[in-house]
């Protein structure tokens, strides 16, 4: 069916915690695991050993080693002197409370002598191993004068060495077709110590500093122990360190310190009676702690930007490197060191690489995406919630099905109701059954048909000859809802058909429903997942994209009111460059034939006003930086209009006219968007009408213009300046713009009223200081000083502003050319007005200093 198809279409995407959004999971994971093979088939134990002979010298002795073994030191000669009692060595040793006597080589001797040391259980006899030309192992034996030679019971043997140092003891050694166990493990097992049977142990070499009890071999024979050096330790005899022309190569072999086979015996057998060997992780788990290291790193470094993601390495790499430090200090327990350490820089590198990739494709996408959407072929599109998403759904069914009303109801998360989601041609809340529970009638009864059932006054507001049938949504054996229809009378002689068509599409839809249902469960649960993963960049790309979209939104709504203005209009900007027409004006100058991406404003003028160019540059002059707005007749095509030009200004800078209209030409630069030129159309003239079309040609100013100075009459009387002086300065203070400057007036003690004209004399205090405390600076001062001098009374005015060169000012005042700030041009005309003959006005500036006024007045009486 058709249907299957559109149904396919709008199925939702699939939602779950999305692997290739955790940035470098693949590649690191990858990197992981190869390190932690490597590290489980010991390619990291060579540097992991140096690092431990490293901890091993620098580590401290927390608290003095007591030594369970003695070192009975003897020449090598005297282990081929057959001549020396042996037994009776070691009978004297263990008769002093010796726990065990140990001997590193088979001594020679006679067979009775051999006899009596294996009878002994507290007596080991060790032998060297040596390696056969057939590849075979060997372990040197004694006593051979006269009788058979008697087998060692132990090797004394040490491990080879990894990078040429001897860290390790095993526990047995081959030797043919058996395993012969080393002197050491042999000793802690006859003392009921648990060791394996095969493997090895990092030796511990802790304590160097203590040592151990030595004893010479010529002591021991003459008799010359020590009990309390003896008692309850092991005596290990064996050759000293002059016989060897080489030591024993080991973590604590550093300068003049040397280790030789006798003492390496030693720490190795006292690692084991102290219960201090140094335990390493199995295989299997230094590869776990290798992948866990991983997956620390993939989940911290997720959302962190690459300084904070390096710094944050290098504190879990250090953290990790003093664990291994403290754990083989106080627990005797060896981590794997580089295998992790590896692992958390090739995370690092992967994640911020794969970061980088994904954040650079989705910046390059984000341009392209802005750049169409500016030049308007982009249209930005958002996934459709619920109400939309089902409203379509309904939408498609109701094109397949002649249905005269439909409600989609949908089972609730927990319980047996369900609820209205969407509806078609009537309210959602149209269902006049308000139980809602499907475990009744009438939804038990469709959910045991399996089918649409009729149902009566189901939906209220029943329409006449309308049919309300209820049919299940089941999928898998899971009730998810109910469609809810009504068929008119006139289709039912198709109800067969209708309802088998009802039973398909509900299969569809309850198949829909759960897919959507699942992909919003699993969406809830990725979202928690990454909103820890995702990194801030990724949430101010995503910020962005939103205000983006905002903008253009906002954008299209402006363009639209824009297009929506009756008359034709065009902005330019300071340079006269077109920006933006409206619909109106581009179809009035392309059928007038005008190219207005190609003129300026001035152009315009010129070109439907017939302004020379001098005329059009000076309108737009006085539009901008005076505020004026410019009307002339205009002529497009063969239509008359009437051409209008304003400036933009920005809706933050004041509200009031005066303070727009005394913006100076930074001002300007800095606040006005522009010029905006509109065409009104003009039709039927009459004859006022052209009278008014000439005024404005000849631009002449209205009469409901407020009338000039000089129409004002000039009649004098006695004012009261210092009430006026309160009256302008308050005027101005209530200014929003000039609520940080304060003000201060400082009156005589005597009468204040002078002569002059009122009004003017008004006015002209207004401007003054408006004009000085436009040019105040930030949280300045006006100061307003009334004095009196004979027969005149003197008005200071001051602040601390900015000012201009007086030069300049004086210029500006004494003509001939009208000054283009509206104060200074009102100043420049009350200043002589306002008091006749009676008085006069002086106004300097000093660069950095600000302005001074100076008024001076007859006093009245």
């Amino acid at each position: 069916m058709q249907f299957n198809e559109k149904m396919r279409l709008t199925r939702i995407t699939h939602y779950s915690v999305n692997l290739s959004r955790v940035y470098g999971f693949w590649r690191s994971l990858i990197l992981a695991i190869a390190l932690a093979v490597f590290s489980m088939s010991g390619g990291f134990a060579p540097l992991d050993g140096r690092l431990y002979d490293f901890f091993v010298r620098h580590s401290p002795e927390l608290h003095p080693v007591e030594r369970k073994v003695v070192l009975v030191e003897s020449p090598a000669s005297a282990f081929s002197d057959a001549t020396i009692r042996w037994d009776r060595l070691a009978d004297e040793l263990l008769a002093l409370g010796a726990a065990q006597v140990i001997f590193t080589e088979v001594p020679s001797g006679t067979s009775a002598t051999g006899e009596m040391l294996l009878k002994n259980a507290k007596v080991i006899l060790g032998g060297d191993l040596s390696a056969e030309t057939d590849g075979t192992s060997t372990v040197a034996s004694g006593f051979a004068s006269g009788a058979e030679d008697i087998p060692p019971q132990a090797a004394s043997a040490i491990a080879d060495p990894l990078f040429g140092v001897h860290r390790t003891q095993r526990y047995a050694y081959r030797v043919g077709d058996k395993e012969v166990p080393s002197l050491e493990a042999l000793a802690a097992h006859r003392l009921g110590i648990d060791v394996p049977k095969e493997g090895q142990y990092l030796v511990d070499f802790g304590g160097s500093a203590s040592g151990f009890p030595r004893i010479k071999l010529s002591q021991a024979l003459d008799g010359k122990l020590i009990e309390d050096l003896v008692r309850d330790r092991v005596i290990l005899i064996g050759p000293s360190g002059d016989r060897f022309h080489r030591t024993v190569v080991t973590p604590i072999t550093e300068g003049s310190l040397k280790v030789s086979e006798l003492e390496y015996h030693g720490y190795a057998l006292d690692s084991l009676l102290r219960g201090a060997p140094i335990t390493s992780l199995h295989p299997i788990a230094s590869g776990l702690v290798v992948i866990g290291t991983w997956l620390l790193c993939v989940v911290l470094l997720q959302p962190m930007p690459f300084r904070k993601g390096v710094l944050s390495a290098t504190i879990i790499a250090l953290g990790y490197i003093l664990l291994a430090y403290l754990s083989l200090l106080s627990q005797r327990f060896h981590f794997p060191v580089l295998g992790p350490i590896l692992v958390i820089g090739s995370s690092l590198v992967s994640i911020f690489h794969s970061k980088t990739e994904y954040q650079n494709q989705a910046l390059a996408r984000l341009v392209t995406e802005t750049n169409l959407a500016a030049s308007g072929r982009l249209t930005g599109q958002s996934v459709p919630n619920d109400a939309a998403f089902w409203s379509h759904v309904l939408s498609m069914i109701d094109q397949m099905l002649p249905l005269t009303r439909v409600v989609l109801l949908e089972r609730m998360a927990a319980g047996r109701h369900v609820k209205e989601v969407q509806s078609l041609r009537c309210a959602v809340d149209a269902i006049g059954e308000r139980r809602r529970d499907f475990g009744r009638a009438p939804y038990a009864i469709a959910i045991e048909k399996g089918a649409a059932v009729e149902v009566r006054n189901y939906l209220i507001d029943v329409q006449a000859g309308e049919h309300q049938f209820l049919s299940p949504l089941v999928w898998s054996g899971q009730v998810l809802g109910f469609l809810a229809f009504g068929i008119d009378q006139s289709q039912m002689q198709n109800r067969a058909t209708l309802m088998r068509a009802v039973d398909v599409l509900g299969k569809r839809l309850a198949e829909l429903m759960f897919e959507r249902r699942q992909n919003k469960t699993q969406s809830v649960m990725a979202a928690s997942w990454q909103e820890h993963l995702i990194d801030q960049r990724d949430r101010s790309i995503q910020n962005l994209t939103q205000h983006l979209n905002m903008i253009d939104r906002h954008m299209n709504v402006l363009e639209d009111m824009f297009n929506g203005l009756e008359a034709p209009t065009m902005v330019y900007d300071l340079f006269g460059r077109p920006l933006i027409s409206n619909v109106r004006m581009k179809s009035l100058l392309q059928k007038a034939e005008v190219d207005a991406e190609e003129q300026s404003a001035a152009d315009l003028l010129q070109t439907v006003c017939a302004l020379s160019s001098e005329e059009s540059r000076a309108a737009l002059v006085s539009v901008v930086f005076d505020g004026d707005s410019f009307e002339r007749a205009a002529r497009v095509g063969g239509s008359r209009y009437l051409l209008h030009v304003s400036r933009l200004l920005n809706s933050t800078v004041g509200a009031g006219a005066g303070n727009a209209g005394s913006m100076t030409g930074q001002d300007v630069l800095q606040h006005i968007h522009g010029v905006m030129i509109q065409l009104f159309p003009v039709t039927n003239l009459d004859v006022r009408d052209r009278q008014r079309a000439e005024q404005l040609a000849r631009r002449e100013e209205p009469a409901s213009v407020e009338p000039a100075v000089d129409d004002v009459p000039e009649g004098e009387e006695e004012v009261d300046v210092l009430h006026a002086v309160e009256a302008a300065i308050a005027s101005t203070a209530a200014s929003p713009d000039h609520e940080t400057l304060s003000f201060a007036v400082n009156g005589p003690q005597g009468d204040t009223r002078a002569l002059a004209n009122p009004k003017k004399l008004t006015d002209m205090l207004n401007a003054l200081i408006h004009f000085l405390a436009e040019d105040s600076k930030q949280s300045g001062k006006l100061t307003v000083t009334l004095d009196t001098d004979g027969d005149d009374l003197v008005i200071d005015l001051k602040n601390n502003g900015f000012g201009m060169p007086n030069e300049k000012l004086q210029a500006i005042l004494e003509g001939p050319a009208l000054p283009r700030s509206d104060t200074l041009r009102r100043i420049q005309q009350l200043r002589s007005s306002a008091f006749g003959n009676n008085g006069q006005l002086a106004l300097r500036s000093t660069v950095g200093g600000g302005y001074v006024a100076t008024a001076t007045m007859r006093l009245a009486g």
